[in-house]
This record gives structure tokens, C-alpha cells and sequence, in this order.
């Protein structure tokens, strides 16, 4: 329940697209296991706290696509896994599926 209520807010929306400066490998690597994290939140019942209605986007999508050319094997792997994921949930959800401009 917990987890519902953080989720709750688009805050976590805000914090996804956050500039922050991936040249820091560090920062980087906190991030994207950050994002890992989320993701595995990340289902049928959680997906409307991910999409963003202001913007008309889902940030987790956003952000996963900008490290899809990443040269570092795991950021591609979890990048590639998330947009397959994110596509997936999209087709069975009832919100915005067309927010990924699919």
C-alpha cells in the first residue's frame, strides 16, 4: 500500500525526467538503478502512476529510450527490456496506450 501512495503523485514522473549529468559514470549508474527499480513496480495495476496526463507521456518510456544507443551493455539491456515491457503493458492498458506514439 505503501508503494501506491509514493507512487500516487506525478512526483516520481518529475524526478524520472530530471536533467541530471550522466558525463558523472557514478550518477549514472545510480540512475539507471534507479529506473530498474521503478520498473519493477511496473504492471498492469501500477502503470497509470507512470504515465504523465500533463505532458501526455509515459517518463519511464521517455527516458529508457534515450539510453537504447548506450555503448554500456547493461544500460542497452535494461533499456531494449524496458521499452518491450512498456509497449507491452501499453496495448493492454486502458489509460493512453497512444502516449508512446506506438
Amino acid at each position: 500500500m505503501s508503494v501506491f501512495y509514493l507512487l500516487s503523485n506525478n512526483y516520481i514522473n518529475d524526478l524520472i525526467v530530471h536533467r541530471f549529468d550522466f558525463s558523472n559514470e557514478e550518477l549514472l549508474a545510480y540512475y539507471i538503478s534507479f529506473l530498474k527499480a521503478l520498473s519493477l513496480k511496473l504492471n498492469e495495476r501500477t502503470i497509470h502512476f507512470f504515465f504523465n496526463s500533463q505532458a501526455n507521456d509515459f517518463p519511464l518510456y521517455t527516458e529508457a529510450v534515450k539510453f537504447f544507443n548506450n555503448p554500456e551493455v547493461n544500460i542497452f539491456f535494461f533499456s531494449s527490456s524496458k521499452i518491450n515491457q512498456l509497449v507491452s503493458l501499453s496495448r493492454q492498458w486502458s489509460g493512453s496506450p497512444s502516449a508512446l506514439c506506438l
